[in-house]
């Protein structure tokens, strides 16, 4: 039989951190980055806590008679010890009352662990308990322990009213690469051996110098973690000699070819490292926990990323997690990954990288949370290995000869038939309809109605019917019996029709391709 532990707490410095809170709302800023609602052992002090967050968030006033009103209207007032109660709170009056937080803090997190080894006695305390669930347990309160959970600012808060969010105030998010790696986590999946690795120790020197990702995207330098944990240090001197060529290689990318503390290792080195900006794990395998029987797939690759994702969003770093994808192919690249859905789901973003053996380009897609979803073309400098955007549509850059012709003339004349592509493009009619059809099997045009011409599918729109509605690129004379052009949206105001008609900025600025070095230079 498991024992009970007794929790340590000490209402007298919750109420000084509260009094303070009612006195002096011009501190509450700096206390709730301190202290969550959580935090307090009284749920009456915890009750008090997030009603003052609420009110001081939206500019309302905190007196003893405010706050009893507030608490009466959203019935939590017996919750909170009552009106007299909420009034002593008010005399409990400290100047400054950061001390008595961080105390505060310190119990709370003492009260952690001993729960922590109370629900631990309780997993153990039988048969059945798989050593992968005893993990999980400690992963799941090990971030209160460490002290990298102090939730109380507005990233971490996790109850809100709507008006009180709606006010909130957020830093501005951070990149590890602009528009491409955001902070959180990111999961980079494609075939084995397709230049995955070579990609994430380009983004790590790109890091850690303070230079350009992909030879193309300025980044603020910062520490780099690049865990390669398939590799051998080599194989890894090997290419960053190959990479970097006579370059000086910087101080700041920190490899690992092994991690035998797991991930209290990675928080380890985040703790001693806060300069950090990326980590990157290459494998998942490598580090995921094996799972138990009784647990599902989708559990078990749900539970490995979210680990992860857990470190970065406690050390505000972008971590990137390489991942393979499945041997059956798939028309949505994001169904690609190996294992379940559980792996992107539990992921803020995700990248996939495909190219052809034998090819040195290939196609970075992106799609995430508060990413825009996007396709970039890459190409690779054979001497140094290094990857680089390259210039023009993503379908065009990594297209062979005759299809990026076809292509080409899509992007610039809008829907055509093999016949007006042909003529246009100066090749053969029947081999030109041969290869768009190849190209509409594999999802690359859209084919508008049976005998219809061919589109873009970012040409194309859905409608309630079988059959594609061409945009305004296509013209009358084009559109086949049955589907109708769409028609341009009205602007709603005079000022709408000039910024229609100026394209949007790229989300990422891209530069034109370039030979190929003969010095191996680094990107």
């Amino acid at each position: 039989m498991s024992p009970e532990l007794t929790m340590p707490h000490d209402d007298e410095l919750e109420r000084a951190v509260i009094g303070c809170a009612i006195s002096r709302p011009d501190r509450f800023p700096d206390l709730s980055a301190i202290l969550a609602p959580a935090d307090f052992y009284r749920p009456a002090h915890a009750t008090v806590w997030q009603t003052l967050a609420d009110r001081i968030g939206r500019g309302e006033p905190v007196d003893p008679a405010a706050l009893t009103a507030a608490l009466a209207s959203a019935g939590q007032l017996q919750t909170a010890g009552g009106g007299a109660y909420v009034s002593q709170l008010a005399l409990c009056q400290v100047p400054d009352a950061t001390w008595h937080a961080q105390e505060v803090k310190k119990t709370a997190r003492l009260r952690a662990a001993r729960t922590l080894a109370l629900r631990l006695l309780q997993a153990t305390d039988g048969p059945g308990t798989e050593p992968p669930q005893l993990a999980a347990l400690v992963s799941e309160v090990l971030p209160t322990l460490e002290g990298s959970d102090d939730a109380g600012t507005a990233n971490r808060q996790a109850a809100w009213t709507a008006d009180a969010l709606y006010r909130a105030e957020f830093p501005e998010a951070r990149w590890a690469v602009p528009d491409l790696i955001p902070e959180g986590l990111t999961v980079l999946t494609g075939a084995p051996k397709v230049g995955k690795s070579w990609i994430c120790l380009g983004l790590g020197l790109a890091v850690a110098t303070g230079g350009k990702a992909l030879d193309s995207i300025p980044v603020e330098q910062g520490e780099a973690l690049y865990l390669a944990l398939e590799d051998t240090p080599r194989r890894m001197q090997s290419r960053l000699h190959r990479m970097l060529g006579d370059g000086e290689p910087p101080p700041g990318l920190h490899i690992h070819v092994d991690l035998p503390a797991g991930l209290g290792g990675i928080r380890r080195w985040l703790d001693q490292h806060p300069g950090a900006r990326l980590v990157m794990v290459d494998v998942l395998q490598k580090v995921r926990p094996e799972s138990g029987r009784e647990t599902s797939a989708y559990a078990a690759d749900y539970a490995a990323i979210t680990a992860l994702k857990h470190l970065a969003d406690a050390y505000q770093v972008a971590f990137v997690v390489v991942h393979h994808i499945r041997k059956a192919q798939s028309s949505d690249w994001m169904d690609a990954t190996s294992g379940t859905n559980g792996i992107n789901g539990a992921a803020d973003a995700t990248l996939f990288f495909s190219r052809a053996r034998g090819e040195a380009e290939g196609l970075l897609n992106l799609t995430g949370r508060d990413v825009e979803e996007n396709e970039y073309a890459l190409r690779r400098n054979d001497g140094s290995m290094t990857w680089y955007l390259v210039d023009g549509p993503a379908d065009i850059a990594t297209a062979t000869e005759p299809n990026a012709k076809i292509l080409a003339h899509l992007h610039e004349q809008g829907p055509s038939t093999p016949k007006q592509v042909a003529d246009a493009t100066g090749q053969d009619p029947k081999t030109v309809r041969t290869l768009m059809g190849r190209l509409r099997d594999r999802g690359r045009l859209t084919q508008l109605g049976a005998r219809g011409p061919y589109a873009l599918p970012s040409q194309t729109a859905p409608t309630g019917n079988k059959a594609t509605q061409a945009t305004a690129h296509h013209h009358p004379e084009q559109t086949p019996k049955g589907v109708l052009p769409l028609l341009p949206r009205c602007p709603q105001d005079p000022d709408q029709r000039e910024r229609e008609a100026t394209p949007p900025a790229p989300v990422v600025a891209l530069l034109p391709s370039r030979p190929q070095s003969t010095r191996g230079e680094a990107s």
